[in-house]
């Protein structure tokens, strides 16, 4: 799993010292990064929109089910053994905070 050789190690997103930072500090360090950290700066790939919606995600973290986590998970896995869309053709992620689902035929 990407992240687990970090140093500093990358902390829980759902613990109390970054959930208690503001919407506004969690985007700044979506746009900028954190230096000397394993932290990329987004700003230069990613829309204000896609920004604030991963601050509007990472406040989400401490709520999500153990099935939401499990699906996360082997969301990330598939996308570490290639593309998420050519592994799961029939399954789309619509953006971070909402759930992923499948089209059945």
């Amino acid at each position: 799993m990407l992240g687990l050789n970090l140093y500093p190690k990358a902390p829980d997103l759902r613990d109390a010292a970054t959930q208690g930072l503001s919407d506004g500090e969690l985007y700044y360090i979506i746009n900028n990064g954190i230096r000397f950290t394993g932290m990329p700066a987004w700003g230069s790939t990613h829309s204000r929109e896609e920004m604030w919606q991963l601050v509007s995600f990472v406040r989400r973290l401490p709520d999500l089910t153990p099935d939401e986590l499990k699906a996360m998970e082997q969301m990330a896995a598939g996308e570490t053994a290639g593309d998420a869309d050519e592994a799961h053709p029939h399954t789309h992620s619509h953006g971070p905070g909402t759930e992923p689902h499948s089209h059945h035929h």
